[in-house]
């Protein structure tokens, strides 16, 4: 039970919707070079922003469910 302790914290749920938008919009193309450009931008400042805000959260321990799967062998 312990492992489906990653499920219940927000901040986790945050997190992965933030990456997988930065994902999909690095893989995102378009036919516009300045469409396919902000695009990219656009992934990379989300990703940025995902990869702070969660060493944020994990220095200040609130992200702890993630150390669940710690000694898993």
């Amino acid at each position: 039970m312990k492992y489906l302790a990653v499920f219940t914290n927000w901040r986790i749920i945050t997190l992965t919707v933030m990456f997988m938008a930065a994902a999909l919009l690095l893989l995102a193309e378009s036919e516009s070079i300045g469409d396919t450009v902000c695009t990219k931008a656009a992934g990379i400042a989300l990703g940025c922003l995902g990869n702070r805000l969660g060493k944020t959260w994990e220095r200040n321990g609130l992200i702890d469910e993630i150390n669940a799967f710690d000694g898993i062998e």
